[in-house]
Protein backbone atom coordinates (compact mmCIF):
# COMPACT_ATOMS: atom_id res chain seq x y z
CA UNK A 1 0.00 0.00 0.00
CA UNK A 2 1.22 3.38 -0.69
CA UNK A 3 0.20 6.00 1.61
CA UNK A 4 2.00 9.45 3.43
CA UNK A 5 3.33 8.66 6.88
CA UNK A 6 4.58 11.49 9.04
CA UNK A 7 7.94 10.50 10.34
CA UNK A 8 7.40 12.22 13.42
CA UNK A 9 6.13 10.08 16.51
CA UNK A 10 3.74 11.50 18.52
CA UNK A 11 2.41 11.19 22.32
CA UNK A 12 0.19 12.47 22.50
CA UNK A 13 -2.62 13.99 20.22
CA UNK A 14 -0.68 16.76 18.00
CA UNK A 15 -1.22 20.55 19.18
CA UNK A 16 -1.79 22.85 16.30
CA UNK A 17 1.52 23.76 16.01
CA UNK A 18 2.80 20.24 15.41
CA UNK A 19 -0.29 19.44 13.00
CA UNK A 20 1.04 22.47 10.76
CA UNK A 21 4.65 20.68 10.67
CA UNK A 22 3.46 17.47 10.05
CA UNK A 23 1.32 19.08 7.19
CA UNK A 24 3.99 20.58 5.94
CA UNK A 25 6.13 17.55 5.38
CA UNK A 26 3.67 14.59 5.02
CA UNK A 27 3.79 14.74 1.42
CA UNK A 28 7.37 14.47 1.03
CA UNK A 29 7.23 10.80 2.99
CA UNK A 30 5.49 8.27 0.56
CA UNK A 31 5.63 4.68 1.86
CA UNK A 32 4.96 1.77 0.16
CA UNK A 33 4.01 -0.21 3.18
CA UNK A 34 2.54 -3.55 4.71
CA UNK A 35 -0.52 -3.71 6.40
CA UNK A 36 1.07 -5.20 9.48
CA UNK A 37 3.91 -2.13 9.40
CA UNK A 38 1.08 0.33 8.90
CA UNK A 39 -0.46 -0.74 12.21
CA UNK A 40 3.17 -0.69 13.99
CA UNK A 41 3.33 2.80 12.85
CA UNK A 42 0.16 4.58 13.76
CA UNK A 43 -1.05 2.44 16.48
CA UNK A 44 2.33 2.33 18.49
CA UNK A 45 4.68 5.10 17.14
CA UNK A 46 2.03 7.61 16.92
CA UNK A 47 2.65 8.66 13.52
CA UNK A 48 0.14 10.56 11.36
CA UNK A 49 -1.36 9.50 7.96
CA UNK A 50 -2.67 10.57 4.56
CA UNK A 51 -4.22 7.35 3.26
CA UNK A 52 -4.44 8.31 -0.54
CA UNK A 53 -1.74 9.07 -2.70
CA UNK A 54 -1.99 12.49 -3.84
CA UNK A 55 -1.10 14.02 -7.63
CA UNK A 56 -0.04 16.96 -6.21
CA UNK A 57 1.68 18.01 -3.13
CA UNK A 58 -1.38 19.72 -1.76
CA UNK A 59 -3.35 18.82 1.10
CA UNK A 60 -6.73 19.72 -0.04
CA UNK A 61 -10.15 18.15 -1.04
CA UNK A 62 -9.80 18.87 -4.48
CA UNK A 63 -6.36 17.13 -5.04
CA UNK A 64 -7.03 14.38 -7.07
CA UNK A 65 -6.03 11.15 -6.35
CA UNK A 66 -3.18 8.69 -7.83
CA UNK A 67 -4.98 5.94 -5.30
CA UNK A 68 -6.04 4.82 -1.92
CA UNK A 69 -6.24 1.27 -0.70
CA UNK A 70 -7.76 2.05 2.96
CA UNK A 71 -10.33 3.66 4.37
CA UNK A 72 -11.35 4.37 8.26
CA UNK A 73 -13.50 5.20 10.39
CA UNK A 74 -13.94 6.68 13.30
CA UNK A 75 -15.88 6.40 16.58
CA UNK A 76 -16.12 8.57 19.96
CA UNK A 77 -19.55 7.91 21.13
CA UNK A 78 -22.41 5.33 21.19
CA UNK A 79 -20.72 2.51 18.94
CA UNK A 80 -17.82 0.47 21.59
CA UNK A 81 -15.57 -1.72 20.72
CA UNK A 82 -17.84 -4.61 22.65
CA UNK A 83 -20.48 -3.20 19.81
CA UNK A 84 -17.87 -3.75 17.49
CA UNK A 85 -16.55 -7.56 18.68
CA UNK A 86 -20.29 -8.45 18.05
CA UNK A 87 -20.92 -7.02 14.53
CA UNK A 88 -20.70 -9.19 11.30
CA UNK A 89 -19.81 -6.70 9.28
CA UNK A 90 -17.10 -5.00 10.70
CA UNK A 91 -15.92 -8.65 11.81
CA UNK A 92 -16.32 -10.07 8.00
CA UNK A 93 -14.55 -6.87 6.49
CA UNK A 94 -12.39 -4.97 9.05
CA UNK A 95 -8.36 -5.28 9.73
CA UNK A 96 -8.06 -3.94 12.88
CA UNK A 97 -8.76 -1.15 15.20
CA UNK A 98 -7.10 0.88 17.51
CA UNK A 99 -7.32 3.29 20.12
CA UNK A 100 -7.12 6.99 19.61
CA UNK A 101 -4.81 9.98 21.86
CA UNK A 102 -8.56 11.10 22.96
CA UNK A 103 -9.67 7.75 24.91
CA UNK A 104 -7.18 7.94 27.06
CA UNK A 105 -9.02 9.83 29.81
CA UNK A 106 -12.81 9.46 28.14
CA UNK A 107 -15.51 7.65 30.00
CA UNK A 108 -16.46 6.15 26.20
CA UNK A 109 -14.58 3.80 24.03
CA UNK A 110 -12.77 6.44 21.37
CA UNK A 111 -11.11 4.49 18.13
CA UNK A 112 -10.38 4.23 14.73
CA UNK A 113 -11.37 1.29 12.44
CA UNK A 114 -8.85 0.37 9.46
CA UNK A 115 -10.47 -0.90 6.36
CA UNK A 116 -8.35 -1.94 3.22
CA UNK A 117 -9.95 -2.06 0.31
CA UNK A 118 -10.36 -4.95 -2.30
CA UNK A 119 -8.71 -2.96 -5.13
CA UNK A 120 -6.65 0.46 -5.11
CA UNK A 121 -9.13 2.83 -6.19
CA UNK A 122 -8.35 6.24 -8.31
CA UNK A 123 -11.20 8.73 -8.44
CA UNK A 124 -11.56 11.12 -5.16
CA UNK A 125 -15.76 10.25 -6.02
CA UNK A 126 -15.43 6.84 -5.09
CA UNK A 127 -13.61 6.87 -1.77
CA UNK A 128 -16.10 9.50 -0.86
CA UNK A 129 -19.06 7.57 -2.05
CA UNK A 130 -17.02 4.52 -0.08
CA UNK A 131 -17.31 6.57 3.05
CA UNK A 132 -20.73 7.76 2.87
CA UNK A 133 -21.91 4.02 2.50
CA UNK A 134 -20.16 3.25 5.46
CA UNK A 135 -21.46 6.51 6.99
CA UNK A 136 -25.29 5.41 5.96
CA UNK A 137 -24.77 1.93 7.93
CA UNK A 138 -22.25 4.09 10.83
CA UNK A 139 -24.20 7.27 11.61
CA UNK A 140 -22.32 6.70 14.77
CA UNK A 141 -18.83 7.30 13.21
CA UNK A 142 -17.88 10.76 12.80
CA UNK A 143 -18.47 11.76 9.05
CA UNK A 144 -15.60 14.72 9.37
CA UNK A 145 -12.84 11.61 7.84
CA UNK A 146 -14.43 11.49 4.49
CA UNK A 147 -11.71 13.15 2.30
CA UNK A 148 -8.82 12.09 0.67
CA UNK A 149 -6.89 14.27 2.03
CA UNK A 150 -7.26 13.69 5.28
CA UNK A 151 -4.62 13.30 8.58
CA UNK A 152 -5.21 10.85 10.59
CA UNK A 153 -3.27 10.63 13.87
CA UNK A 154 -2.08 7.60 15.53
CA UNK A 155 -1.90 6.90 19.21
CA UNK A 156 0.45 4.82 21.43
CA UNK A 157 -2.12 2.62 22.50
CA UNK A 158 -1.44 -0.44 20.42
CA UNK A 159 -4.06 -2.21 18.09
CA UNK A 160 -5.79 -4.94 17.91
CA UNK A 161 -6.09 -7.73 14.81
CA UNK A 162 -9.30 -8.40 13.29
CA UNK A 163 -8.44 -10.25 10.26
CA UNK A 164 -5.35 -9.12 8.55
CA UNK A 165 -6.31 -10.25 5.37
CA UNK A 166 -10.04 -8.91 4.85
CA UNK A 167 -10.92 -6.67 2.42
CA UNK A 168 -14.15 -4.16 1.93
CA UNK A 169 -15.84 -5.34 -0.78
CA UNK A 170 -15.50 -1.98 -3.07
CA UNK A 171 -18.29 -2.82 -5.97
CA UNK A 172 -21.28 -3.44 -3.25
CA UNK A 173 -20.06 0.34 -2.03
CA UNK A 174 -18.64 2.59 -4.66
CA UNK A 175 -21.02 1.84 -7.67
CA UNK A 176 -21.45 4.79 -8.55
CA UNK A 177 -24.81 5.70 -9.56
Amino acid sequence: MRLYLSSIENKEKPKAILVKAISATILEELVDISMEEFAEEIAINGKTAVLAELTEHKLSKQTAIIGQELVMLDFDNIYTIEDLEADTFMLDNACFIYRTFSDRNSQVDKFRVVFHLDKLVTENYEIEHIYQELFKKYPQADSSVGQTSRLFFGSNSGYEVIDWVNRLDTTKLAEVR
